[in-house]
């Protein structure tokens, strides 16, 4: 088994031991016996949010099927969530990565979660104030390689959202409202709401597949939206130290002084060539997609990605003075 095998981005090598489990006693025993025999430990559900290295992984990869291994996308359709719709990624990963899309994220619908420490051996249970989301980041994700690999110190085994009982979603974000031809705070059914977001997630190639990897298209063999969407204060912009065109859409955030700036436009519209070698790309269906364009196994596309990833954040720097900072885990 290949790490390649179990990623949307298809890269990694082979898996010095595997490990797949159904229940959560058993679940729990493999991650502690991974940590007592000292090996670098990675916990993978729909592997939708991490760049593996090209070589093998000398540690142990444990993938859990129930609870926090359950399909996010499937999870939020039963809670009429329609924000998430088509997100290839588990439970799991997405309350660590506090996952989001379309103006909402993991946070917005959080009640708590069940977590095995590795610390401590205890199962304990997390409410909102223990996660400490950020944009994309939790308390979790910040303890990422505290006991070695690449998972963090607290275990997902399973979360709690609360269900979105709402008979009409108002509609903010622009793409949607261009789709659906509306105004701003226009309201929307979740059945059109949710099936708009999987047409624009389809056009973009980051639509969920059967088993979360499309082995026929290379605009989706990726980790989804590479780069956070940078957010500044707005100052920087009125005295100039961030140089941007005057036709650049910026989105203010409420009740602060701070400004959301579109990666994917910063990219586009920086000179950079979508085909950039032979294992790595930018999507040609969105400019936020890093993409493994090969569709047979090939060796060096982790390398040519991170090439390709250095590059980009050298070339926004020099031409805006802003850093973009990366969403999926790159495992060193």
């Amino acid at each position: 088994m290949r790490l390649a095998d179990l990623t949307t981005i298809r890269v990694g090598g082979d898996i010095e031991e595997f490990i797949e489990v159904d229940s959560e006693k058993d679940f729990i025993s493999a991650v502690k016996n991974a940590d007592k025999n000292l090996k670098k430990l990675l916990v993978i559900g729909g592997g939708s949010n991490i760049l593996p290295q090209d070589g093998n992984f000398n540690g142990c990869v444990i993938r859990y099927s129930n609870g926090a291994g359950e399909e996010l996308s499937s999870i939020c359709h039963e809670f009429r969530i329609p924000y998430f719709a088509g997100i290839p990624g588990s439970l799991g990963g997405a309350v660590v990565q506090n996952a989001g899309a379309y103006g909402a994220q993991i946070a917005d619908y959080f009640l708590s979660a069940k977590v095995f420490d590795r610390k401590t051996g205890e199962v304990i249970h997390l409410d909102i104030k223990d996660m400490m989301y950020e944009y994309r980041s939790s308390e979790l994700k910040k303890s990422i390689g505290f006991c070695g690999g690449y998972s963090p110190r607290w275990i997902v085994l399973d979360a709690k959202l609360k269900k979105a009982d709402m008979h009409s979603f108002s509609v903010k974000y622009p793409s949607i409202l261009k789709e659906l031809d509306l105004k701003h705070g226009d309201l929307v059914d979740y059945n059109t709401l949710r099936d708009t977001i999987l047409k624009i997630r389809d056009e973009n190639g980051v639509l969920i597949s059967s088993n979360g990897v499309n082995k026929n298209d290379a605009d989706r063999q990726s980790v989804g939206s590479f780069f956070k969407n940078p957010v500044v204060d707005r100052a920087k912009i009125e005295n100039g130290q961030i140089s941007l065109p005057h036709d650049i859409p910026l989105y203010m955030i409420p009740n602060s002084n701070l400004v959301k700036i579109p990666a994917a436009w910063l990219i586009q519209h920086s000179g950079i060539n979508r085909m950039y070698s032979k294992g790595a790309g930018i999507s040609s269906k969105h400019a936020l997609v890093l993409i493994n364009p090969q569709l047979a196994y090939y060796e060096k596309s982790g390398e040519e990605i991170r090439k390709l990833m250095n590059h980009i954040i050298m070339r926004i720097h020099e031409t805006y003075n802003i850093t973009l900072e990366v969403e999926p885990i790159i495992m060193q």
